[in-house]
């Protein structure tokens, strides 16, 4: 989780999902299972085959001669068990990703009545799995019947020049008898061990990418986070605060994506050109524009999701990029037009916004109110003082009352309150992604859980899309007054919802193109002007929205018209 944006972009959710659960899985079967196989088969191969070497060495000799053929054909074999392993791993990794996602989607699914195109599609993959598994096991089969052959080979020669050293007098009948009996105790050790070589070798197989993967990556988060203590040591700047951690400045900004169709960004090689502007405390800053110019791509960059190619972003008189990742989280919220709702009560789903420092009081608070009064607990505070009995359960206590109170102010500011208490209270469970709320509460929980964090600057990135008038309203009387003390950066498609806005910024295809207010850019017959007038604001029809194709189309003739007029 502490990954990079770009990780979760390049990895599919089924693959990663894969890792954590049947992965892992192998690798304990290999460590719990397997090699203590190995270790005790191997101890009793070496106690029998001492013993032979004591009764015989010559028989002995003759019966280690196969061991070069066995070890050739684990090596080959092994191998081809290895690479069948790997893919089966990365086939049920699919198989999981199509699950993963429609169980997700499952009402869109069911509206469209394709639950037979779905389990079909699911079906296919873990088809495919099993041919895999059923080619694995094959292999498998193979292996342990040649080993068999090669022993059975070995036991031949043995029994034959057994019978001779009797005949000759070397060897009584009761040498030979216990010979046979170790002999046959160290090739079952060995065919034993094979076999769990051969599930090993599978197992280690399946979780090689998994290992593979963590260790790259917890290889690069490590590194990233050296590198950025020793950027904040070289550059030695103190993070903003107050309303200057509110005053961004972003200065000839480029970004292109390094793992991204062209489809993306309508074939240009920069999702974002040259661009430059300002947000600042006490002022609600609106980007606008067709779809594919870059206005999410803005968010994410001032979200440090990703670095600019090339340019800077400056917040408070700091590089952007080089401020605390916890200070970025703390001070940059975000409310998101389909926001995330997890399955636990409306109080937890807020409680996910706040800061880091609270969150470990109240969890400090949870651990000592499960602790009885007559055992001694003890509470290291974040001022390095220790706590017990009573007076530290009292103290997490203060810890709780006070997240539960910001959680009520933040929900009162988001026009939240009401509606949760109707509902039966913070305590009341939401199902999955929030299923049992309407959009607009959900919107609402979301603005709640950025507020509670008190974020210096805030960003909302269509918060309103989706809703219908009346929830839009209501939002958007939430969202009144928000910006006192705090820079608002709003992204919308509805004009209506940023008429109001202190600054206007238009993108076309990347780049910045008008800014101004809206009667200023209403006015300059330019792209903001066109997309006005479609969405009829001219008149006040604030809610008679045209469609996104229609708005689409139109941009795209403007876009025309002004290529034509170019020299």
């Amino acid at each position: 989780m502490h990954s990079d944006i770009s990780f979760f972009d390049k990895k599919p959710t089924g693959s990663l999902a894969n890792v954590l659960s049947s992965d892992v899985e192998a690798i304990r079967l290999s460590v719990t299972e397997q090699f203590p196989k190995i270790l005790m088969y191997a101890c009793t191969l070496i106690v029998s085959a001492l013993y032979m070497l004591i009764t015989s060495p010559r028989l002995t000799a003759i019966g280690v001669s196969v061991a070069p053929v066995i070890g050739l054909i684990a090596s080959v074999l092994g191998k081809v068990v290895g690479r069948v392993a790997r893919k089966m791993q990365l086939q049920l990794g699919v198989a999981l990703g199509v699950a993963t996602e429609n169980l997700a989607s499952v009402r869109c699914v069911k509206a469209f009545g394709h639950e037979a195109l779905v389990s079909d599609k699911y079906e296919a993959e873990v088809e495919e799995a099993f041919l895999l598994a059923r080619y694995e096991v094959f292999i498998h089969k193979i292996w342990n019947a040649l080993n068999m052959l090669a022993g059975g080979c070995a036991t031949i020669l043995v029994l034959r020049e057994a019978g001779r050293d009797v005949l000759d007098g070397k060897l009584t009948g009761g040498q030979l008898l216990a010979f046979a009996v170790y002999g046959v105790t160290a090739g079952q050790s060995v065919n034993e061990a094979l076999n769990a070589f051969q599930h090993a070798k599978a197992s280690a197989a399946k979780a090689t990418t998994a290992l593979r993967m963590l260790d790259d990556e917890s290889a690069r988060v490590a590194s990233a986070a050296e590198e950025e203590e020793a950027l904040l040591l070289a550059t030695a700047q103190k993070p903003p605060e107050g309303k200057a951690a509110a005053n961004v400045s972003v200065r000839d900004v480029f970004f292109a994506y390094e793992a991204r169709e062209s489809l993306d960004t309508g074939g240009r090689s920069h999702a974002l050109e040259g661009l430059s502007f300002e947000l600042a405390a006490d002022r609600v800053t609106a980007l606008v524009g067709p779809s594919g110019c870059g206005k999410s791509t803005m968010l994410q960059l001032l979200l440090r999701f990703y670095h600019p190619t090339s340019g800077v972003i400056i917040v408070g008189g700091a590089d952007l990029s080089t401020l605390p990742n916890e200070w970025v989280r703390n001070n940059i919220g975000i409310v998101a037009q389909e926001p995330t709702i997890f399955r636990a009560t409306i109080r937890e789903n807020i409680a996910f916004g706040a800061r880091q420092s609270s969150v470990r009081a109240a969890s400090r608070s949870c651990s000592a109110s499960r602790t009885t009064n007559d055992m001694p607990i003890e509470v290291v505070t974040e001022d390095g003082l220790e706590m017990g009995g009573q007076s530290a359960t009292a103290g997490g206590a203060e810890a709780t009352d006070e997240l539960d109170l910001k959680i009520q102010q933040a929900a009162v500011a988001a026009n939240a309150h009401d509606f949760i208490m109707e509902a039966g209270g913070y305590d009341v469970a939401v199902g999955e992604h929030g299923t049992t709320l309407s959009g607009g509460q959900r919107q609402r929980i979301a603005i709640a859980r950025s507020l509670l964090r008190d974020p210096a600057l805030l960003l909302l990135d269509e918060a309103t899309a989706s809703l219908d008038a009346n929830s839009e309203r209501i939002v958007q009387e939430a969202l009144e007054g928000l910006s006192a003390g705090r820079a608002m950066f709003i992204v919308a498609h509805r004009l209506a919802t940023i008429k109001a806005a202190d600054e206007i910024i238009v993108l076309e295809r990347g780049r910045l193109l008008e800014r101004g207010t809206h009667e200023v850019l209403a006015a300059s017959n330019g792209l903001y002007s066109k997309l006005s007038m479609l969405q009829r604001l001219d008149i006040g029809s604030s809610n008679e929205i045209s469609s996104p194709a229609l708005i689409s189309s139109h941009v795209a003739s403007v876009t025309r018209e002004r290529a034509a007029s170019r020299p």
